[in-house]
């Protein structure tokens, strides 16, 4: 009986290396091979660069998509086509290359930026969905960042207003004793009627925005209309003079802002 076992184990032994081998040499065959120049030198990745910036869009992304199938390395192909899906309101697309760059580059400087186009490529899924059940909490979160904006400027001017109180009442506990110290004693033969007391004024009121407004704003990430007018105007509460001189671009004060996107900016 033992002498029988050896052949049907060397046979089954023999099995497992064969399926291994095949296994090995198909991954082998299939594997990307290991690119010689980088990503940005590659001569599709320049094509897609020179055919985004002459506007042939669908073209650039043709060229993005196929160096990320050439490339294990390409994530900054797979930031431009997540970028471009996001322009052309494919949320899911966009999401899945951004978060291919994030696995690719997990450091890389832009990671914040593409953590915001994440987001911001989510929001515009749940409010692509038939019904828009997650309206609500979109607007929430919309009206918490401008409560949150809102108390941090209101602490800003009650700072300020503190600070002013304080140098009010030193220059008025100054006045009397600059003033009586200005006054000279009087002889009996003259008399000398009584200087009246100056009140003291408060230091002229500071700019909050000496920077000119510009006539046009381009959507960065991660901005609102409300962030865009706290950037020009030095203050958020002018966001609905943005959102009526843009009606022809933006459906709701909370609409979507696009990246790269130009809004008018009113005086």
């Amino acid at each position: 009986m033992k002498s029988g076992k050896f052949p049907v184990l060397r046979f089954w032994h023999m099995a497992i290396c064969l399926v291994c081998l095949f296994a090995f040499t198909a991954c082998d065959q299939t594997a990307k091979p290991q690119p010689s120049v980088p990503e940005t030198e590659d001569s599709a990745y320049k094509d897609a660069r020179n055919m985004l910036r002459d506007g042939n869009t669908m073209g650039a992304l043709m060229k993005f998509l196929e160096v990320i199938d050439a490339r294990t390395d390409a994530a900054e192909s797979h930031l431009e086509a997540g970028r471009i899906y996001l322009s052309r309101k494919e949320p899911l697309d966009a999401i899945y290359h951004f978060r291919q760059f994030l696995r690719i580059r997990p450091n890389a400087e832009q990671a914040p930026q593409v953590g915001d186009l994440i987001r911001t490529a989510d929001r515009a899924y749940l409010q692509s969905i038939p019904g828009r059940p997650f309206e609500v909490d979109a607007t929430k979160e919309a009206y918490q960042d401008r409560l949150t904006e809102s108390r941090r400027e209101n602490d800003d001017l009650k700072k300020k207003i503190s600070d002013l109180e304080m140098k009010v009442a030193q220059l008025e506990r100054r006045a009397p004793t600059l003033t009586s110290s200005a006054t000279p004693s009087p002889s009996p033969a003259t008399s000398i009627e009584p200087l009246a007391l100056v009140p003291a004024q408060p230091p002229p009121p500071t700019v909050a925005n000496a920077n000119p407004i510009p006539e046009t704003y381009t959507v960065k990430a991660g901005d609102t209309l409300y962030r865009i007018s706290q950037k020009v105007y030095g203050t958020g509460t002018r966001y609905k003079e943005i959102y009526k001189a843009n009606r022809d671009q933006l459906s709701s004060e909370q609409g979507t802002l696009r990246i790269g996107m130009v809004l008018k900016i009113p005086r």
